[in-house]
């Protein structure tokens, strides 16, 4: 069901399989000319997506669907020029605009996250320079369809004060990963970080976890489980039901999140595995599947082998 060519990295109900195109001719890739440079390809659609002000040496970078809305990262293939380009789909009215480019007065992205209509994202910008110098985070949260844009939680500090580094969203509670300004601003050895876990809804705060060099962004929420991964401790996930600290893993990993169970593939060898949160159950996928990427896309579970799709249903 997916594009042959390239694999699928994200799953719309209505647009099919996502299926992002490198933004040059890939070498042992298929021929030139048998493909857009730097586009997305819908399966269902039988099309690409449009991709609003295209240009040359670019391309699409963190696709994501939920329900009817499509959003992705439009970079250089390094991501070396800063300026990152955040677009979005609307499959109703077939609709491609921009959502938020980077700049001196936006700031980089760290992180975005679509869910349904909402896109919320987490900038980062520093003021002032040496010792005077600021760290300013703010998570927006987006609202596509009339484009309105609030900020959520922001935070401006410096030295050992913290800011938000990454975040998770699930239903009305936000995830947030601090770390103290001082160590956004230089490269430390050892950078403590604080797991919050806020509801918006109820307007209070509580801390779950506490760790040390996260693997940045790559916190990861659904149905009450959150999930990230560290250097010093591997996977670990924090279950709101039960108010369990689990370890999921010793390797450092990207993680995701889908119905009951949390997934994982290692940073820097071909490791994987997943857990069953409420079982403890250990999962595996065939011995045929090698994944080099896991997502959860509109409830749909996307493994990516680098050659090819595969997909799976979560327990829920």
């Amino acid at each position: 069901m997916t594009y042959p060519q390239f694999p699928a990295d994200a799953y719309s109900p209505t647009a099919g399989f996502l299926c992002p195109t490198p933004g040059v001719q890939v070498p042992g890739g298929p021929k030139a000319g048998s493909y857009a440079y730097g586009r997305i390809w819908a399966t269902n659609l039988h099309a690409y997506l449009p991709q609003p002000g295209a240009e040359r040496y670019r391309e699409t970078y963190d696709e994501q669907a939920s329900g009817d809305w499509i959003a992705w990262q439009y970079v250089t293939m390094d991501m070396s020029d800063g300026q990152t380009r955040v677009d979005a789909y609307d499959v109703k009215t077939k609709r491609a605009f921009e959502v938020w480019r980077a700049s001196a007065a936006n700031g980089v992205l760290l992180k975005m996250q679509l869910v349904g209509n909402q896109l919320w994202y987490l900038t980062q910008k520093v003021q002032g320079s040496g010792k005077a110098a600021t760290v300013v985070t703010a998570l927006h949260d987006d609202h596509l369809g009339t484009g309105a844009d609030r900020v959520v939680l922001s935070r401006a500090a410096q030295g050992q004060s913290e800011v938000i580094t990454d975040f998770a969203v699930d239903g009305s509670t936000v995830a947030v990963v601090e770390e103290r300004a001082q160590d956004v601003l230089r490269s430390a050895v050892k950078i403590p970080f604080t797991l919050e876990l806020d509801d918006l809804a109820h307007h209070r705060a509580v801390t779950v976890a506490h760790g040390e060099n996260e693997n940045p962004t790559t916190l990861q929420a659904a149905n009450g489980i959150y999930a990230w991964s560290s250097n010093a401790s591997g996977v670990m996930a924090y279950d709101s039901a039960s108010g369990q600290l689990l370890h999921i893993s010793s390797t450092p990993s990207y993680v995701a999140v889908g119905g009951n169970e949390v997934w994982w593939h290692a940073i820097n060898s071909s490791a994987y595995g997943g857990e069953n949160v409420m079982t403890g159950a250990r999962l595996r996928f065939p011995s045929s599947v090698k994944p080099v990427g896991i997502v959860f896309s509109n409830g749909v579970g996307i493994v990516n082998t680098m050659h090819n799709t595969y997909t799976f249903t979560p327990n829920v």
